[in-house]
């Protein structure tokens, strides 16, 4: 009966640091702008990887459609990589931030009256997450200080302001990763391709 609140997570996995957008909203321009602030924080990443969600794609009615999410990253230059279907433990690193975010972090010790009141208690978890927690795979070290030793290139507010407002296709790679069905066919795009039913599963 409250309102929807969507949060943006994208994760550094050498380093944990942690950018986070939330929103009233699940819309296209704010995974742009939360990328677009990452990419400008914490550097360019070489690879990014995501869930099928069509937010990301752009849909799953047309064959063959490249839409403007991929297309910016592309542009930038940061491949992308798809994950299997329905299974979330291939991006168990977020699925567990998201479980520390949505489990005893944060979550549940606050009683949220407003939209407002979450983003201001969640800045500080943030806050928390960066300089306090200590994830296991950094051996003792917080993310904050372990983002001190990224050397990626960041990119520049004049990078941001040139950026076409209609992204075209840019060279680059995107990943698939996907199980040949029983059938022999694999989705990609929206588009069945047939495969050796040798290598179904």
């Amino acid at each position: 009966g409250g309102t929807k609140v969507y949060a943006f997570h994208t994760l550094n996995l050498r380093t944990r640091a942690l950018p986070q957008t939330l929103a009233r909203t699940k819309e296209l321009g704010t995974a742009q702008a939360h990328v677009l602030a990452a990419w400008q924080n914490q550097g360019i990443p070489r690879f990014l990887q995501l869930d099928n969600d069509a937010l990301f794609w752009g849909g799953y009615k047309v064959e063959r459609v490249v839409g403007q999410f991929p297309r910016l990253c592309l542009y930038v230059g940061v491949e992308l990589i798809f994950l299997p279907f329905g299974e979330p433990k291939h991006n168990f690193q977020v699925e567990q931030l998201n479980g520390l975010w949505n489990g005893p972090a944060f979550w549940p010790r606050h009683r949220f009256g407003c939209f407002g009141h979450v983003c201001r208690q969640s800045a500080r978890f943030i806050e928390w997450y960066m300089h306090h927690y200590r994830p296991p795979a950094l051996e003792g070290m917080p993310p904050a200080q372990r983002q001190r030793t990224e050397h990626r290139p960041r990119l520049t507010t004049a990078q941001r302001r040139r950026l076409p407002a209609t992204l075209p296709i840019t060279a680059g790679r995107v990943h698939f990763i996907r199980h040949v069905q029983a059938d022999g066919t694999v989705r990609i795009l929206n588009e069945l391709w047939r495969m050796p039913k040798a290598l179904a599963g």
